[in-house]
């Protein structure tokens, strides 16, 4: 059933290719899009394209093709998801990305800690509910 303001819409996805796809977490990337602007959208897209745990060496050239952002929307995209979490300076020029907002790294360090000791299921379900209500509070 539709309602008269109501669009449908059918989506058409090119075939999963096991190598080149982007998977993302429907509540996560809803959160992503109400806290984004644009530019720092597209830059969180494009991190997401990434496999767990990729070291990516970039430059704002490289993503200034891969985007078509401009180098100043680059910086600025770069800096709003620091500032609000999605990227965590780690050292020097090293960050960490994360698809949800997190603030202190040695937090995060610590929660993966934690999930790499996990040795069953009902943990894993705990954890993962610590984890969310940790992050929650960011």
């Amino acid at each position: 059933t539709t309602f008269p303001n109501q669009r449908v819409i059918i989506v058409h996805r090119a075939k999963k290719n096991e190598r080149n796809f982007i998977q993302l977490d429907k509540d996560i990337s809803a959160m992503a899009l109400a806290q984004l602007n644009y530019s720092e959208l597209k830059l969180w897209i494009y991190l997401c394209g990434n496999m767990d745990n990729y070291h990516l060496a970039f430059s704002p050239a490289d993503i200034e093709a891969k985007t078509s952002l401009s180098r100043s929307s680059y910086y600025n995209a770069f800096s709003g998801l620091l500032d609000k979490g999605y990227l965590v300076l780690a050292q020097g020029n090293l960050y960490h990305f994360y698809e949800r907002p997190v603030q202190k790294l040695d937090q995060v360090q610590d929660l993966d800690q934690n999930l790499d000791s996990v040795q069953n299921l009902d943990s894993v379900q705990n954890l993962d509910q610590d984890l969310d209500n940790a992050l929650s509070k960011f």
